[in-house]
């Protein structure tokens, strides 16, 4: 214990002090139980019980200057200076991003109950998507083939199976809809009219506040027409043991293809080889 007069102006303080090169680290007030520990400043931890309450705050705490922060033990209450963020006795939570995101939510509320009252509908659109068929000079499909495209949408799991419109129907194409999965059919026994067409789908989601959501999707389904076989090529030029060299070229969907699965249509996989023999090899093992 001892006195402390730091300068003339003050008053003599009676308590446990500490020092590091002239300036006050820390203080136990023997009249009042006030505390610090550090150096003045945001640093410091200032316990004043002073007042009558067990209060804790920093020691740059300044409610005008809107810096600092300061709890109140015994209420408990916890506050910054600069407003952005409270706790009062009773719990309340105040803070400035919590207000914000508040407002964003009762504007969000607000619109649904606009759109809920007057339409009853919501309609987004979701792009377009491609589908390019292979057909011969008459519109026929080159081969028997399902075209399968899984939906996505921004409603899905509004409902499990939504129903499906489309704007028309193209001769030669089937469409079937099933575990989200839209699958367009063709038969190489039945051509398709169009070279080029744009159907549209309208997938309808009912949610839980029977609200209907619409998610239009266009589809361009074009044909690939095969032009006739050419002429045979010009030979080339004889090697030196004077045999004429072929170049082969195969199409699968697979990596390791079966034969049924090889193709001259252009697919996911190109298989080549060269050899001295005019037909195709029928061994997908020879194509690399």
């Amino acid at each position: 214990m001892g006195s402390v007069q730091e300068h003339a102006d003050q008053d003599i303080e009676s308590g446990l002090f500490g020092y590091d090169h002239g300036e006050r680290t820390f203080l136990l007030d023997a009249e009042n139980g006030m505390a610090s520990f550090g150096k003045s400043g945001a640093g410091q931890i200032i316990i004043d019980p002073s007042t009558g309450s067990a209060i804790l705050k920093s020691g740059n705490y300044d409610e005008d200057k809107k810096i600092g922060m300061i709890i109140d033990l015994s209420k408990p209450n916890i506050k910054y200076a600069n407003g952005n963020f409270s706790v009062d006795e009773n719990g309340k939570l105040s803070a400035k991003e919590l207000s914000t995101i508040s407002e964003n939510v009762n504007e969000i509320k607000e619109n649904v109950e606009v759109l809920d009252k007057s339409t009853k509908k919501f309609t987004v659109s979701s792009g377009t998507n491609t589908i390019l068929i292979p057909v011969d000079e008459n519109h026929y499909p080159l081969e028997n083939q399902n075209y399968a495209i899984e939906i996505f949408s921004k409603y899905m799991g509004e409902n499990v199976t939504p129903t499906v419109n489309f704007d028309k129907i193209i001769p030669g194409i089937t469409r079937n809809y099933r575990n989200n999965i839209l699958t367009f059919s063709v038969k190489n026994d039945t051509p398709i009219e169009e070279v080029s067409n744009i159907l549209t789908a309208t997938f309808n989601y009912i949610n839980s506040n029977n609200i209907e959501l619409q998610d239009v999707q266009q589809y361009n389904i074009s044909l690939a027409i095969k032009g006739s076989q050419g002429v045979q090529g010009v030979p080339g030029i004889d090697g030196e043991n004077g045999q004429t060299s072929y170049f082969h070229v195969k199409y699968a969907p697979v990596i390791n293809p079966s034969l049924d699965q090889m193709t001259e249509i252009p697919d996911k996989f190109i298989g080549t080889y060269v050899d001295f023999v005019r037909e195709d090899s029928v061994n997908p093992a020879d194509y690399t």
